[in-house]
């Protein structure tokens, strides 16, 4: 086989991503979800100690793992597209946390 034959396999194998994109995906991911999980404890906590009841705290956490996740990709692939949605979770969590500590 000819290296354009298994870089050809390796494509289809991996539909279309390359091994950095499928990299930053875990790595991201990972961080991400550890985030969430953090922010979602300490957020609990501080909703069990303060009585509120309202949900926007989980719905911030999640955003922020998620802009977490992107933001992670961006490094390391330098997409514009990865930079973009990371800014718009990051929005959404920042909007989210402000309406959790007004509300």
């Amino acid at each position: 086989m000819t290296k354009e034959e298994i870089l050809e396999m390796s494509r289809r194998e991996n539909k279309g991503k390359d091994i950095v994109d499928i990299e930053s995906s875990k790595r991201g991911v990972w961080a991400g979800w550890i985030v969430v999980i953090s922010l979602s404890i300490l957020l609990s906590l501080y909703d069990y100690f303060s009585g509120a009841k309202i949900p926007f705290e989980m719905l911030s956490a999640l955003s922020t793992g998620l802009a977490v996740v992107f933001f992670i990709k961006f490094s390391m692939l330098k997409k514009i597209h990865e930079l973009i949605v990371a800014l718009i979770y990051s929005s959404l969590a920042v909007l989210l946390f402000i309406l959790w500590i007004t509300l």
